[in-house]
């Protein structure tokens, strides 16, 4: 199961889906794909946190309005992916930053 989380100013992202064997899962590949993009789309001053390893990603973004469209965007292609495999993928909204 992955459990996605999404903040005001950033998101955390855990675990591994399981939808196949590792090296053919496409729920985790396409998780990846969006997350790991979509952080590059953001200026390298405005990633105030990134922690990474091979299961975990957690960036926390500097709150203004571009990074709000940012983040809402990255949360939209997600949230696609979740609802077409929720067997596989947990997703919980916060309304609040980052802890």
């Amino acid at each position: 199961m992955i459990y996605i989380d999404f903040y005001l100013d950033g998101f955390k992202i855990n675990g591994h889906a399981n939808f196949a064997k590792k090296g053919y899962d496409i729920v985790c590949s396409a998780i990846s794909g969006i997350s790991f993009g979509s952080v590059n789309w953001f200026e390298k001053k405005d990633i105030l946190l990134f922690k990474s390893d091979e299961k975990k990603l957690m960036p926390e973004i500097a709150l203004n309005e571009k990074n709000k469209i940012g983040i809402s965007l990255i949360e939209e292609q997600i949230l696609s992916i979740v609802n077409s495999y929720p067997k596989f993928c947990e997703y919980k909204k916060h309304n609040k930053e980052l802890e």
